[in-house]
């Protein structure tokens, strides 16, 4: 089994090929890098289900206006469900709005209830925590791992005692500054050399 992760950083090589002929293909979000070297090939979209994104992803209804959403099999929702919004209209003024859960609200909206849905346990949140050495002392910590490395954590879950090929493009391991970057490089190069997957960095 072929399984491509497609992260949402900019891609400048052409992966159309490989992506579009895996057996599975997991996109997050807005699937940034659908079409032209990113391929069209959709078999799984991963949401970032909390925060603003998570608020966004409802309110405005994202996810039915994506070029791949006819194609998706699967909607995973990346983080456990700690506390339902009851804001979406406007921000909420809590200081925990980053772990708000907007589940629901991105089900009903975005056409989902008739779609497969997979909900993340708690153990998915866990692991990515131990990996990024983020210290959860009270319920949310102020780093966050980010939705593609917890994808990621699924995915090695799921199809890791099969025999399936993982490959990861577009991920750069930069951009929102609650995300622990750093660390979580770090796991998916120590991944890559147990041979538990295959990270294709781009030539800049």
């Amino acid at each position: 089994m072929q399984i491509v992760v497609v992260g949402n950083a900019a891609l400048n090589e052409d992966f159309s090929a490989l992506i579009d002929g895996a057996d599975e293909v997991i996109r997050f979000n807005r699937a940034n890098n659908f079409g032209g070297h990113g391929g069209t090939r959709t078999t799984v979209l991963c949401i970032a289900n909390w925060g603003e994104i998570g608020r966004k992803i409802a309110k405005r209804q994202l996810l039915v206006g994506l070029p791949c959403f006819p194609l998706v099999r699967e909607f995973w929702f990346s983080r456990p469900s700690f506390r339902e919004s009851a804001f979406l209209w406007r921000k909420s003024w809590r200081r925990d709005i980053d772990s708000l859960d907007y589940s629901r609200a991105i089900v009903r909206r975005n056409s989902l209830s008739a779609r497969t849905r997979i909900f993340f346990g708690a153990d998915i949140y866990q692991r990515g925590l131990e990996l990024c050495r983020i210290e959860c002392n009270s319920q949310i910590p102020t780093l966050q791992p980010s939705t593609g490395f917890l994808g990621l954590q699924y995915v090695l879950q799921r199809y890791g005692a099969c025999d399936a090929s993982i490959s990861l493009v577009g991920f750069a391991f930069s951009g929102w500054e609650r995300h622990p970057w750093q660390a979580e490089q770090a796991a998916v190069e120590a991944y890559e050399r147990e041979g538990r997957i295959r990270w294709l960095r781009q030539i800049r």
